[in-house]
């Protein structure tokens, strides 16, 4: 059985898209975007982790990159990952963001599973 998660279609869209459209912005040619998931059995969860090829992001930045109206693009208003981080809790998930030694920024999505329904046969 496939692991499910339970989250509001357009808000799960729009959680991807906010952070596939930063990590785009970030990136120059070529551009390198990795989206990987995984079921985390301890947890009961799903994983996605969402790796670019951009410069990264310095401390001040990744401290901040969840607060509304923060960031580093002349045009943007960040408001997208603010919106991300609220959308992903309020599912009972968490979401990080991170810079690997070898550059570039990796941001994690951990959501809850769907439970199991169960399946209860009539007698008949």
């Amino acid at each position: 059985v496939e692991p499910r998660i339970v989250m509001d279609h357009f808000r799960l869209v729009q959680v991807f898209r906010n952070i596939l459209e930063n990590a785009l912005a970030a990136c120059s040619d070529p551009v390198k975007i990795v989206i990987a998931a995984r079921h985390l059995a301890e947890d009961d969860a799903v994983e996605v982790t969402v790796s670019d090829n951009g410069p990264g992001m310095n401390l001040e930045q990744r401290k901040r990159i969840f607060e509304p109206f923060f960031t580093t693009k002349s045009k943007g208003t960040g408001l997208g990952m603010a919106l991300a981080q609220r959308f992903v809790e309020a599912h009972g998930g968490r979401i990080r963001a991170e810079c690997p030694s070898a550059g570039g920024t990796r941001i994690t999505i951990v959501l809850p599973r769907e439970p199991a329904v169960a399946v209860v046969a009539e007698a008949g």
